[in-house]
């Protein structure tokens, strides 16, 4: 009895040492693999003045002019050209032709969906543009709200009560090797296939989109979204081509009770020849961005 007592201690002790070592090295490997030190939740504020710095919008100090309020990501904002190129600008240009006095403000920030609009929005129309005279919002959406895994404000971060274990304090303070799992499948999983995640991550999506709208017609703005959807180049990284894509960006829209415009009608008529990338083979050069900006011009009533 003493005998199997004394190696029933030595096989505690020995899984004890086990775990140990584990949970050292899942310590030292996943958080640099994975870069974990640097995903702590930041306190809202602080992000919020990461894309605030990050905006090429200009303030304006004259409350008496009209203006539009474009918010989106980097096909809004004008990845690789100059801010007068984007198509808010063009948007803007075409407007005055028609004899409109209204100027536009693009406050679009690189790499954002839906999870970024509410929070820039918020800050934007209750402090920056508080005093402003806007006569109408539009939003730029694309891909980065239909695909998760290219989100650049993690839900993490804006469903903070959805991630309980992304709090690299909380797990600094606790069996690190007991909770890595789910933090790395819910927090840096960057194509997600687990139901249960991708379930928890709409419903954040959906909290935005809600708070989002909630915003807008709180402040008594009309609003206009549009789809930029690159219906000519072929998403097989993300196993949807050009029609496909339209259609998902419908089902999008339907699902979240979205009204939008797709300018993918803009570009019916181009050859399949013609170069519509910026130097980048990503985003729209300037003469894209001129289509996009006068089609927005004639769809679009202010």
């Amino acid at each position: 009895m003493k005998k199997l007592l004394n190696s029933l201690i030595c096989l505690i002790g020995i899984l004890g040492i086990a775990v140990v070592i584990i949970e050292i090295i899942s310590r030292f490997y996943f958080s640099e693999q994975y870069n974990i030190s640097n995903t702590a939740r930041q306190k809202p504020d602080e992000l919020i003045q990461q894309y605030i710095t990050r905006t090429r919008a200009v303030i304006p100090t004259n409350t008496e002019d009209e203006y539009v309020v474009f918010f989106g990501d980097s096909f809004t904002y004008g990845d690789t050209l100059p801010l007068s190129e984007s198509y808010p600008k063009v948007f803007e240009r075409c407007l005055q032709r028609k004899g409109s006095k209204l100027k536009v403000i693009n406050v679009a920030v690189q790499g954002s969906s839906f999870l970024d609009h509410f929070q820039v929005a918020n800050r934007f129309l209750n402090v920056e543009l508080a005093n402003t005279n806007i006569k109408k919002v539009i939003l730029g959406v694309t891909d980065n709200d239909q695909y998760i895994e290219h989100w650049g404000y993690h839900p993490y971060d804006t469903c903070q009560d959805l991630y309980p274990y992304s709090n690299t304090r909380f797990l600094h303070h606790h069996l690190f090797s007991a909770y890595y799992l789910d933090y790395l499948l819910n927090v840096s999983n960057r194509h997600v296939k687990d139901k249960n995640v991708e379930s928890r991550a709409k419903l954040c999506l959906k909290r935005n989109i809600d708070n989002f709208k909630s915003l807008i017609k709180e402040k008594n703005l009309p609003l206009q979204m549009t789809f930029l959807i690159d219906a000519m180049k072929d998403y097989n990284n993300t196993g949807v081509l050009g029609v496909e894509y339209v259609e998902r960006s419908k089902d999008f829209a339907k699902k979240f009770d979205l009204d939008f415009i797709v300018i993918n009608e803009a570009f019916k008529n181009l050859s399949s020849d013609r170069d519509v990338y910026a130097i980048d083979n990503y985003h729209f050069n300037a003469s894209t961005n001129a289509i996009i900006g006068e089609y927005l011009c004639e769809h679009i009533k202010i």
